[in-house]
């Protein structure tokens, strides 16, 4: 099984279960120098020191794991984080937004091609 930190809609329960036909038991986790925001209506986190996320860990199956980066999308990429669940540190993956990704898209929008 894989750790995953989510956050944003992937900490809905009915998301969790739409996508992959059951429920999670999940537990608080707390993802430290990073920073959450929501651009656009996508949940987003990226590196920033002296800020921290508040999420959800909950372990996903190999295919569970495809099918979350499949959703997830080409803007995100799947990074190695340690988090603090339950007052132990716990290394797990995060989608964290691919700043080369984002920057792209931007100047292609910008450019109204």
């Amino acid at each position: 099984m894989n750790a995953v930190f989510v956050y944003g809609e992937l900490k809905n329960a009915m998301i969790k279960y739409i996508l992959f036909g059951a429920w999670f038991d999940i537990l608080p986790a707390v993802l430290s120098y990073y920073k959450y925001y929501n651009e656009d209506n996508e949940d987003s986190i990226i590196q920033c020191r002296g800020h921290a996320v508040t999420g959800q860990l909950i372990y996903l199956s190999d295919t569970e794991l495809k099918i979350t980066d499949i959703w997830m999308g080409d803007s995100y990429k799947r990074e190695n984080v340690t988090i603090l669940s339950n007052g132990r540190e716990i290394k797990a993956q995060a989608y964290v937004v691919d700043e080369v990704f984002a920057e792209l898209s931007k100047r292609i929008e910008n450019a109204n091609i």
